[in-house]
């Protein structure tokens, strides 16, 4: 784990020398794709997959606000009894706030809540979501993510966790109604 921190906290300062736009009417469709981390609160840590666990979509909205579908996987230790790892997924619906909307900065973040469909091994339940990311941007379209949100997922033995992730964006749908190659806002 705390290689992890230091690489991602080499990664941030590589990045911090560039600049771009937050996701905004002009580019109003995110894509995130990456890795996620889980840590039950009062239990022991899941695993972190090295490939592709959690993926999401959003849509910009206006105001700063965003909508959010997102979908992750791992294995946790089974939270209400010893035992072997579990699979656990989730769907959320979540709706993001920007907390820098109007800045051209490469530090981009923001706030989430949300609610979504949780599976435990052969338990599922609601979970309510809160969270903090932050989006830094290497060029206009691309960048990485760092996220983590509290969830409380709702099973015939409740759990509370956390939820840390690790993923490139990329923001597309530029508009260009007159198809002259320019952006709009350009």
């Amino acid at each position: 784990m705390k290689h992890l921190k230091i690489a991602l906290l080499a990664l941030l300062l590589i990045v911090s020398y560039s600049n771009a736009n937050a996701q905004d009417k002009e580019n109003p469709w995110m894509l995130n794709a990456g890795t996620n981390l889980i840590d039950i609160v009062d239990g022991e840590s899941g695993n972190i997959i090295p490939w592709l666990s959690k993926i999401s979509v959003s849509r910009f909205l206006g105001s700063g606000f965003s909508l959010e579908l997102a979908g992750s996987t791992n294995k946790i230790e089974r939270p209400w009894s010893p035992g072997a790892d579990v699979t656990f997924a989730a769907v959320d619906l979540n709706v993001k706030f920007d907390l820098n909307p109007n800045s051209e900065s490469w530090f981009d973040p923001h706030l989430f809540a949300g609610v979504g469909e949780n599976w435990v091994g052969v338990e599922n339940g609601l979970g309510l979501n809160l969270g903090l990311g932050i989006n830094s941007w290497i060029t206009k379209e691309v960048g990485i993510n760092l996220s983590t949100q509290y969830k409380s997922v709702n099973t015939s033995n409740d759990f509370k966790m956390w939820q840390h992730s690790v993923g490139v964006v990329w923001r597309f749908g530029k508009s260009d109604t007159d198809g002259d190659g320019i952006r709009d806002k350009d």
